[in-house]
């Protein structure tokens, strides 16, 4: 059987966070405040998305961090014609009316060739009318026709029904946590609406971000740790492209490798690994005195559809792996 490499420690692996907001737009600091913040923090790139404004500059570029360009984009509600996406407060009759909707992190692709297509530095992306699920999908490809990558933001914050991130097409990654949401506005994260996706077999990866907007218990928490050949954005991006990617708020993977049908990994100490999986039961690893571990070795269940990983650290932090899926290691010879 061949080997498959999960997370390989011959590659470098970038701490990045493709979330956060800066005076451009509903941020507290400046962007240069901003970017030194994070690189005093450990992170080796971050991506400025400031609502619906785009970044296309190397100005606060260093040779050991990078700012990938990009914004945030999101969906305009239509007042005229309310579709079963819009929320509202008022449904519920509350008078503080507000509406969640989708928001995307567009991320510029500086794999591809073509840097034409990009927008230009401090261009405005001005908000798509909300038209229903299919607007939605257009929108998306056509901030990749824009050349970028998509990431779709915080469900739980947007109160994103699970049949419309299932019905989302082409996206690279979804939040699975973000600091936002996390440290303000629930205290969660959105496990739920991915194995909702995973389940019924959309093949969807996850990030974590900062989504940092006053710049404290929202800042330098959430993270993604992208694999890359080399160190540039270019890199970067193939990297999220490839889903050679994790996200995190705590816990680091040193590496992760199926060899002769075993699941082994190494990271960071933790108190407890779980094995989530569908259609049969996970699996965990835990010391019963308390004591952590930082290396698993399972034989894969080939009865599951697909399984992840959860690291979990001696304060609660998490660290998510991307799904892999039974069916297709089969057919590539890894099982």
């Amino acid at each position: 059987m061949k080997k498959l490499v999960l997370v390989d420690p011959n590659k470098l692996q970038l701490k990045g966070n493709i979330h956060m907001h800066t005076t451009r737009s509903d941020g507290k600091l400046e962007p240069a405040e901003a970017a030194r913040r994070y690189y005093e923090a450990g992170y080796q790139f971050i991506m400025m998305s400031d609502h619906e404004v785009y970044w296309n500059s190397t100005e606060l570029d260093r040779e050991d961090f990078l700012v990938l360009g990009g914004t945030e984009s999101a969906i305009l509600m239509n007042d005229s014609h309310r579709w079963i996406i819009d929320y509202r407060r008022a449904a519920l009759g509350n008078d503080r009316t507000q509406h969640k909707h989708m928001h995307y992190c567009c991320i510029k692709d500086e794999s591809i060739e073509d840097v034409g297509q990009y927008f230009a530095h401090d261009e405005p992306v001005p908000r798509q009318l909300d038209r229903g699920i299919d607007s939605w999908n257009k929108r998306v490809e056509l901030m990749r026709q824009k050349g970028n990558l998509v990431v779709v933001n915080h469900p739980h914050w947007s109160r994103l029904d699970p049949e419309l991130l299932l019905a989302s097409q082409n996206i690279t990654a979804f939040e699975v946590w973000n600091s936002g949401d996390a440290m303000h506005c629930g205290g969660r994260w959105d496990e739920d609406i991915w194995d909702y996706c995973l389940t019924r077999g959309k093949k969807l990866l996850a990030v974590a971000a900062d989504d940092t907007h006053i710049a404290t218990t929202d800042f330098a928490v959430g993270f993604t740790v992208v694999q890359a050949e080399e160190f540039t954005k270019a890199a970067i991006c193939k990297g999220f492209k490839s889903g050679e990617f994790y996200a995190s708020c705590g816990p680091i993977v040193r590496e992760m490798a199926i060899e002769d049908g075993v699941l082994k990994m190494r990271f960071t100490p933790a108190r407890h690994i779980q094995i989530v999986g569908y259609d049969r039961d996970g699996f965990d690893f835990c010391n019963v005195d308390g004591t952590l571990i930082d290396q698993i070795e399972w034989k894969v269940d080939t009865t599951m559809r697909y399984f992840r990983v959860v690291i979990i650290d001696d304060h609660g932090n998490r660290a998510w792996c991307q799904p892999v899926f039974i069916e297709e290691l089969q057919d590539e010879g890894i099982l």
